[in-house]
């Protein structure tokens, strides 16, 4: 025996006579009819773990070759080979047999003996089951997983190590691509941030000049225009001093010669007569100029293009709708008594102060065009050129445009109100009391003469007029509108109303008398002054 063994390696022999369930060496082996052998322990629980199974079909089978028996198999002890595996044994603790036992490696079993082991079982975890995805015993394959799919542990491990080395090389690349493009970027990020940081300086240095520019400009315009006014009284000063000199004279001419037609004598009228200062001739002063309208007209023209720029295209260029309702909003901050906030949509920060100067208006009945009729308590105009409207004569009414005021007027202040049109054919705005009333010219319509401001509602654009200068708007159609008068300030602002609230254009001016709210209003349009409780 000791010579048998000596002659195969310790490796061989071990496998030999290892239990196939266990896959260690046989603990009182015993041998199925079929031939194979097993531990008596390992192969009494796999045949256990059949009979308790659902289903059980009341056979029996070799854990090895699957061979049935109706009856559980009687096992034969086999004397020799327990014999032989208790000679392993000895020889592998330090027996006579040592060396011929030491010189291969060891069997998976001592290597699996020495690690994890089943907590179920207590028995190495040698296998691993792909359909549970864990580790198990050969006792779990017999009782648990017998039908699942399993490898030994250490051919899956070199399976997984497989994939975890191509998922290495992998890694590697989107590593060093991630490296790539964070370096990419930092380098785009310190780009972009010294480029906008010089911007962000030049832009705030221009800024800078250009509020510098305005106050010298401001300077400038105002001293011109103070010295202007001052040349003009003083010029009309010294008139004045000249006429009321040559009032004196013409009085005390006047006077005397009053009292020399009262002498009844002829001889005394002529020696008094004679004595008479002659009287001289008036000579034409030359006249002067107090309108410096022009100037102010070239001024506000550069100051309505300017605020243009700055209120509605420059803030537009960054958050189009958003930053010109910050600047506007500014302008809304006033000690007037406040109205509630708007009812309807939409509710914006700009609207809401806005809405602090709201205006309930009512048209004039007075002054409205024979084809507009009013309704609503005054709210509502409508054109209806089918039905002439029989309307008492009067002087404020208007007769050559189909035009229409409002009761209120403002002479100081800040006001706003909204109105919705029926129809794009339509003029809001404003308009001095002294505005044609009568004569029929295309002057009259309110925009196209220096009495007033327009803006006309076009089915294809909106337009803003005054003097007879249009502003074609680079904006959508608006059905409601919003109109926001600063007197003290010079501006008047006209709002586009719907999703949101859009500034479509401001005009500048010295206001030199009240304001009326007016309307030009096209055949079949209705306009409808919005009121706020």
């Amino acid at each position: 025996m000791a010579a048998t063994t000596a002659s195969i390696t310790s490796e061989d022999l071990r496998e030999k006579l290892s239990c196939a369930i266990c896959l260690e060496l046989y603990k009182d082996p015993g041998t199925v009819p079929c031939g194979h052998s097993f531990c008596r322990p390992c192969v009494s629980g796999h045949w256990d773990s059949e009979e308790q199974a659902q289903g059980w079909a009341g056979t029996f089978s070799c854990p090895t070759c699957r061979q049935c028996y109706q009856k559980r198999p009687e096992l034969e002890r086999s004397v020799a080979l327990n014999n032989l595996v208790e000679e392993v044994q000895a020889a592998s603790t330090g027996g006579s047999h040592e060396s011929a036992f030491t010189s291969g490696p060891s069997s998976p079993g001592q290597a699996a003996a020495a690690g994890p082991r089943c907590a179920r079982h207590d028995r190495p975890l040698q296998l691993y089951c792909s359909t549970e995805k864990r580790c198990i015993c050969y006792e779990c394959t017999v009782r648990e997983c017998q039908e699942h799919k399993r490898v030994l542990a250490g051919d899956e491990r070199r399976a997984r190590e497989d994939t975890l080395k191509e998922r290495l090389l992998k890694n590697e690349s989107q590593l060093k691509c991630t490296k790539a493009e964070i370096q990419k970027l930092e380098t785009q990020m310190t780009t972009y941030r010294d480029t906008s940081e010089r911007s962000i300086s030049g832009i705030s240095v221009r800024f800078d000049q250009l509020q510098k520019a305005f106050e010298v400009c401001k300077t400038l315009v105002v001293q011109s225009m103070e010295m202007e006014t001052a040349t003009a009284l003083e010029q009309a000063k010294k008139k004045h001093a000249v006429l009321q000199s040559r009032l004196d004279s013409l009085g005390q001419y006047q006077q005397q010669a009053e009292e020399l037609c009262q002498h009844a004598d002829d001889v005394t009228f002529l020696e008094a007569f004679s004595l008479l200062p002659p009287l001289g001739n008036s000579k034409s002063l030359p006249n002067i100029m107090f309108n410096n309208m022009s100037k102010v007209e070239a001024v506000t023209a550069v100051l309505s293009e300017l605020s243009r720029l700055i209120e509605k295209e420059l803030p537009n260029t960054l958050h189009p709708g958003e930053a010109s309702d910050k600047i506007q909003g500014s302008e809304s901050k006033t000690n007037a008594a406040v109205k509630s906030e708007p009812s309807f949509s939409p509710k914006s920060e700009l609207r809401t102060q806005l809405f602090h100067n709201y205006r309930n208006l009512t048209f004039d009945p007075n002054t409205a065009h024979k084809y507009i009729q009013l309704s609503k308590g005054n709210q509502e105009a409508t054109h209806m050129i089918s039905v002439t409207t029989r309307c008492p004569v009067h002087p404020e009414r208007f007769e050559s445009c189909w035009q229409v005021l409002c009761t209120e007027s403002f002479g100081e202040g800040c006001h706003y109100w909204e109105v919705k049109v029926s129809d794009y054919f339509v003029y809001v705005g404003m308009a001095y009391g002294n505005i044609e009333r009568k004569k029929k010219c295309k002057t009259a319509t309110i925009g196209r003469n220096a009495s007033s401001w327009s803006l006309q509602l076009q089915h294809n654009c909106h337009t803003a007029w005054t003097n007879g200068k249009e502003w074609k708007l680079d904006a959508p159609l608006y059905s409601c509108i919003g109109v926001y008068l600063d007197f003290s300030a010079g501006t008047l602002s006209f709002y586009g109303i719907k999703d949101k609230m859009e500034l479509l254009h401001t005009f500048h001016c010295v206001f030199s008398a009240p304001l009326y709210p007016a309307f030009w209003i096209g055949e079949d349009v209705a306009v409808t002054l919005c009121q706020v409780p």
